[in-house]
């Protein structure tokens, strides 16, 4: 009887999902036709629901939805260095401290860490799922159960269009390992993978249907390949916005290579690579923009800042394994090593340690669309000098 309601649960989910992402999007179509129709914009009616009675009595609705919001963005920042450290099979207390500290001074993930964008919580479920996937599809195959890693697969095609990269890499890396499964006949095999991309893909097709004016249309140019600038931005962004977990995630992939480790090894390139290629190769090329005091040229929003947050879960991943790979004796020197890269981290952040103002322009290599100056010293020093002032207007863009 258990084993029944297992097998009756799981056929469920895939029910579940064609059911609620179909509702959800013919909620947008016909009821708020005006907003943007993805998943997480449910949030937003969520809270003008819910928040009335106490945003009536005491604060306006729209700053209690921003506040909450920002909330969940610097949540899933906490949760995804937390995740990491009970990754680490260590029983060094400092050292998991440490990486802790370091993954939460990453200067990009410190960076969108308060603003409002759902990246953030794309890339904590995204995390989840690239760490134990491998084990999950395993456990899902043999026990025919979900697991935490399995819902975070299914929550991870809820929240934005662009984790469509990830979705499509899990696929077929789940298919690689139920084909070659053994003890099941073909049948199983293909019955189980199928099931597998149900679930994984629905929501998003389903949004990428309903979606009928989009407002970053994806636009593929293979001639893209062949800007020379393209490079110089992938280099430099990458360096500039997360600083030596590069060159460190780039040793880890030599390490796992020694130690026979092929699985994480292909599994993580081919989802750095395939999100490489998917900015990359996504519309036409920019004018030559100044970023630094150097000049690029290259596809539009390639390098932004932003949307290389998805790099996060395989830089990381690759670390833990590496670092769970690591002798007793060598994690003194491993400690040693995370103080000077949180280090690093606080030099080369583009957030001011002494106000919090952000850096502006950064994270842009060929349009200007990150953050703008905050001129939080200049302004303290002038209301300091004009005592005599007693109301004061702010004003400016309120988004993000």
């Amino acid at each position: 009887m258990r084993g029944f309601k297992k097998n009756y649960f799981i056929f469920l989910i895939p029910l579940l999902v064609i059911v609620f992402s179909i509702f959800s999007q013919l909620l947008y179509v016909n009821i708020f036709p005006s907003w943007i129709k993805r998943y997480p914009s449910l949030f937003y009616l969520f809270n003008s629901v819910f928040s009335i009675p106490v945003t009536s009595v005491f604060i306006q609705n729209q700053f209690f939805i921003e506040s909450n919001y920002r909330i969940f963005i610097l949540v899933s920042a906490i949760v995804i260095a937390t995740y990491a450290i009970t990754r680490i099979n260590s029983t060094n207390g400092l050292l998991k401290v440490l990486f802790g500290l370091y993954i939460l001074t990453i200067p990009v993930l410190h960076y969108y860490s308060s603003l409002i964008y759902i990246d953030m919580v794309m890339v904590l479920f995204a995390f989840i799922a690239v760490f134990s996937f491998e084990q999950s599809i395993h456990w899902f195959s043999e026990k025919r159960t979900l697991n935490l890693t399995f819902f975070s697969i299914i929550l991870l095609s809820f929240i934005k269009e662009t984790s469509l990269v990830y979705l499509l890499v899990f696929c077929f890396f789940a298919g690689y390992i139920f084909y070659y499964k053994k003890n099941d006949d073909v049948h199983s095999k293909i019955y189980l993978w199928g099931k597998f991309a149900i679930i994984t893909l629905i929501p998003s097709l389903v949004f990428l249907y309903f979606r009928d004016v989009p407002h970053n249309p994806y636009k593929l140019v293979l001639k893209n390949l062949l800007v020379l600038g393209n490079y110089k931005v992938l280099i430099a962004s990458l360096w500039e916005q997360f600083g030596f977990l590069l060159p460190v995630s780039s040793l880890s992939i030599v390490y796992l290579l020694i130690r026979k480790k092929y699985f994480p090894v292909i599994f993580n390139l081919c989802l750095i690579i395939g999100y490489i290629l998917f900015f990359m190769l996504n519309g036409k090329i920019s004018s030559t923009y100044i970023h630094s005091d150097l000049h690029y040229s290259g596809t539009a929003y390639f390098g932004y800042s932003r949307f290389n947050l998805v790099f996060i879960p395989s830089f990381l991943t690759l670390l833990i394994l590496s670092i769970n790979l690591l002798k007793p004796q060598h994690e003194r020197k491993a400690t040693i090593i995370f103080v000077l890269l949180i280090f690093s981290n606080q030099v080369m952040s583009p957030i001011n340690i002494t106000n919090g103002a952000r850096k502006p322009g950064w994270g842009d290599y060929t349009v200007w669309t990150s953050e703008y100056k905050y001129p939080y010293d200049e302004a303290y020093h002038w209301i300091s000098n004009h005592p005599e002032i007693k109301t004061m207007g702010i004003v400016g863009r309120t988004y993000p």
